[in-house]
């Protein structure tokens, strides 16, 4: 078959159904798609983002970051141009953001509101709340209500990298509200991940309030998105019965570092 990441995204997802044996119409019912958008995909026409990823994962989960990785370099729409950039953070993909970024400019003429907000992410990742980091974030501009939810969360990681918890909880329950108004299934998901990343911390760490701690991190956990939030997960969730029951934090315990093990240089972790 070749490798995935040298093949055609789309031929390679044809194999895979042929040599499923399952039909088509029954893999769009399971994905939660009309056969109608699978048909379109496997074509080479575009469908939603979110569609594109539960494919994926539905036929060849194992490769998923790489496939969607290779799908994203070979150009999204503009209306997948968000959800990428989103995915592709999530993933720690940020060369690719960089291209995605670098072909929005040259084929528009200038930098959109998206690619300046991840451009700014990119390359204030590691000063969370400094203030560098808010002075920056104070200056990007949103065009959409997508993108004005977007800098609400990044107040948010500034407040909280801040200790400035009751801010943090007023901005969380100000973004959950503005999420739900969010029209992209992809979005609207990373987003509340976001959210969750922070919240689970703050209800188990400062509010005590473990059974609320536990219900977020489960929700986080089953979104599977990325390697840090299912570490943050994991850690609350083993955190959360180190008083209660030894055995369940053990395994979760043994969850996380089963994960780390994956990632050489998070050692330290």
């Amino acid at each position: 078959m070749g490798t995935v990441a040298t093949r055609d995204l789309n031929i390679h997802i044809k194999e895979l159904i042929k040599s499923s044996n399952e039909k088509q119409n029954m893999i769009a019912a399971k994905i939660g798609i009309s056969e109608g958008y699978l048909s379109k995909f496997l074509s080479g026409k575009e469908i939603n983002f979110w569609m594109v990823r539960e494919i994926i994962r539905y036929l060849d989960p194992s490769n998923e970051t790489e496939l969607i990785k290779q799908y994203c370099l070979n150009g999204v729409k503009k209306k997948n141009y968000p959800a990428a950039l989103e995915y592709c953070y999530a993933k720690r993909l940020f060369s690719v953001i960089e291209n995605l970024i670098d072909r929005q400019i040259k084929k528009e003429g200038k930098i959109s509101s998206w690619s300046g907000i991840y451009k700014f992410m990119l390359e204030y990742r590691l000063t969370l709340g400094s203030s560098e980091y808010i002075e920056k974030l104070n200056d990007l501009k949103s065009d959409c209500h997508d993108t004005k939810t977007l800098l609400l969360v990044l107040e948010m990681y500034a407040n909280y990298q801040s200790r400035k918890y009751e801010l943090t909880l007023d901005k969380i329950e100000t973004i959950q509200k503005n999420i739900n108004r969010i029209s992209d299934p992809f979005l609207k998901m990373a987003f509340s991940a976001r959210l969750e990343e922070v919240s689970v911390n703050l209800y188990l760490k400062q509010d005590n309030a473990v059974y609320k701690a536990r219900e977020v991190a489960h929700s986080l956990h089953e979104k599977n998105l990325s390697v840090n939030f299912n570490l943050t997960a994991l850690y609350i969730l083993a955190l959360s019965y180190m008083n209660e029951s030894y055995f369940l934090s053990y395994e979760y315990y043994k969850k996380c570092i089963q994960l780390l093990s994956v990632f050489p240089d998070r050692k330290k972790n």
